[in-house]
């Protein structure tokens, strides 16, 4: 069950809380993957207290989604060269890895519900500034989330690779009250599959948002995949307060 836990409470009382969704091959358990995400967001958010959001992944998906990220390394960014062997194995397995994204869905978007409850009966009470940060999936489980809430609920959102698609959001961007940074990479091979898979068409982690409005910014940036937590930094981003 998805539950939520602190990796880092201020000795200070705040009333700013960020919460962490990881994507579908990480968890809390994972010890290098939470101190890496600390260590980032901690770099941008100097005084709120840091939450993390764990939600339970499909162990075929795990699996399936690790078997890419291993055999990405040696794929071409560029579409006209993708016909390489790599590729080939890739493209092979299409069915299978379609549906187990399909089925990521389905749990992200339940995941989804479960962080807007928390937010709703127990974040809100206890800080006046809500800060939600997703990688990977664990954007559309952010998504999922804000698509229920009433508006201006959250204070900012911060995507980073996220492997959703931009239609997705057009019923959560009022939950949010200032803005919703996009860290999207051209290089994130991981996303140039997916897109060229159709799962999703069009990442806004790897293409953007193709219409901006006030509380949509894009942040260009060189980053893998699994990287993003280096690329939080607060000279890169307009950090807002109301």
């Amino acid at each position: 069950m998805p539950d939520i836990k602190y990796i880092l409470k201020r000795r200070k009382r705040t009333n700013a809380s960020v919460v962490f969704v990881h994507g579908f091959t990480d968890s809390i358990q994972n010890k290098t993957h939470k101190d890496k995400w600390k260590k980032g967001l901690n770099r941008v958010f100097k005084t709120a207290d840091l939450l993390y959001f764990n939600w339970d992944a499909d162990s075929k998906i795990d699996i399936l989604f690790r078997i890419l990220q291993k055999g990405l390394a040696t794929l071409p960014l560029f579409p006209g060269n993708l016909f390489t062997q790599s590729a080939k194995i890739f493209f092979g397995s299409f069915l299978e890895v379609k549906h187990a994204y399909e089925t990521a869905i389905k749990e992200a978007e339940a995941a989804g519900q479960s962080l807007r409850k928390d937010i709703e009966n127990s974040i809100t009470k206890d800080y006046k500034y809500i800060t939600v940060v997703g990688h990977s999936l664990g954007a559309k489980v952010v998504q999922s989330a804000l698509a229920g809430m009433k508006p201006n609920m959250i204070n900012s959102v911060y995507l980073c690779g996220a492997a959703t698609s931009e239609k997705d959001w057009n019923k959560s961007i009022k939950a949010v009250e200032e803005r919703i940074f996009n860290l999207y990479s051209k290089q994130d091979r991981v996303l140039t599959l997916a897109h060229f898979l159709s799962i999703p068409k069009n990442p806004v982690g790897w293409k953007g948002f193709s219409r901006l409005n006030g509380k949509i910014i894009d942040v260009e940036v060189e980053c893998r995949h699994a990287n993003y937590h280096q690329k939080l930094r607060a000279r890169s981003l307009k950090i807002t307060r109301r």
